[in-house]
């Protein structure tokens, strides 16, 4: 069964078929972020939260919603809007999502170690 949460607040969340379930309730100036969880995983988790947007990002996919798993639990992040993660799957696989590009200088080729994902961490949730 998906859950949802009450009020202004919209809801993202797969039920125990892992199909994702959006709340209907329509966006407002001051709604609350949406809440991204998987059901049945946060047993698992501190409960602790985050409030961050994830940025388009230049080329087809940069508008795209991000597709990432936890342990096992797939996660679709929409960009764009205010959204609340679990902080430890925000750090594993927001966070700590990285790789290398190597750029030509007058110095010879140089790698840097870039983010993956252009975000604006919000607070604590």
């Amino acid at each position: 069964m998906a859950k949802e949460k009450s009020g202004a607040d919209r809801s993202v969340s797969l039920d125990d078929e892992s199909q994702p379930q959006v709340s209907s309730a329509p966006a407002a100036a001051d709604e609350v972020a949406l809440d991204v969880t998987a059901n049945q995983h946060h047993a698992s988790l501190s409960g602790r939260k985050v409030r961050l947007m994830l940025n388009e990002q230049e080329g087809e996919m940069g508008k795209a919603a991000v597709d990432i798993g936890y342990n096992g639990y797939p996660y679709q992040i929409p960009r764009n809007v205010e959204v609340t993660l679990p902080e430890e799957v925000f750090k594993t696989c927001i966070q700590g999502a990285k790789y290398e590009i190597n750029e030509q200088t007058k110095d010879g080729l140089k790698t840097r170690i870039v983010n993956r994902f252009s975000y604006s961490l919000l607070g604590a949730a």
